[in-house]
């Protein structure tokens, strides 16, 4: 019994770990909305709308908010303003060769 317990508690371990290296690691994120790092990664995009959040909202919790409305004007692809800081950026419809850089 104590040697299941203990495989268990590894094998969650590892899941865990490997959930961490994977996060942040150039996928989608919210509803397939990936984040880019430059304007030169939405270069040759369809730029379709200027997206923006109100009110006060964590660095995080405005970035998806970002990418939820963006996604809802048809975008794939999110260029953050200011690093979202200022809860804003511009959403773009990229298609599927264009805007493979770094994503955040």
């Amino acid at each position: 019994m104590k040697a299941h317990r203990i495989a268990g508690v590894l094998a969650a371990a590892i899941a865990l770990a490997a959930g961490a290296c994977a996060h942040d690691n150039g996928a989608a994120g919210k509803g397939g909305v990936r984040i880019a790092g430059s304007s030169q990664e939405v270069q040759g995009c369809d730029r379709i709308a200027e997206v923006r959040v109100q009110g006060t909202w964590t660095r995080s919790q405005a970035v998806a908010e970002l990418q939820s409305l963006a996604q809802g004007k048809g975008a794939n692809v999110l260029l953050l303003t200011d690093s979202g800081a200022s809860g804003s950026g511009i959403a773009y419809r990229c298609s599927s060769g264009t805007s493979a850089g770094s994503i955040r």
